[in-house]
């Protein structure tokens, strides 16, 4: 084991973390000879966290296999869009319709 981690040290190479249940192997025993271990992990270098700044590992729940499936996901965080204030005066600004085609809004509704 200490092989491994060394290369993976010199190697410069980073453990992406993951979501789901902490063990990824266990050898199907009953009772307490049951043994759970994270063996696998996902493993990449600066360059590929810069790539893919939101890659996470989920462990999926292990069903025919002794191993637990892994899926890498890339996923954006979700960005919930800031409250829009609407003062009604400001259509009556003269250069309101160029300020809003510059923006690229193409319809707005104006409740008034």
């Amino acid at each position: 084991m200490d092989h491994f981690n060394s290369f993976i040290a010199n190697a410069s190479l980073l453990e992406v973390s993951f979501l789901g249940d902490q063990y990824t192997w266990c050898n199907n025993n009953d009772g307490p000879k049951r043994i759970w271990v994270r063996l696998d992990r996902l493993l990449t270098n600066l360059a590929g966290l810069l790539a893919f700044p939101n890659l996470k590992l989920i462990h999926k729940p292990h069903i025919l296999s002794d191993h637990c499936p892994l899926v890498a996901i890339n996923h954006e965080p979700i960005r919930f869009p800031r409250n829009f204030k609407f003062c009604r005066q400001w259509i009556q600004d003269e250069d309101f319709p160029t300020i809003i085609s510059r923006c690229g809004i193409r319809t707005l509704k104006v409740l008034l």
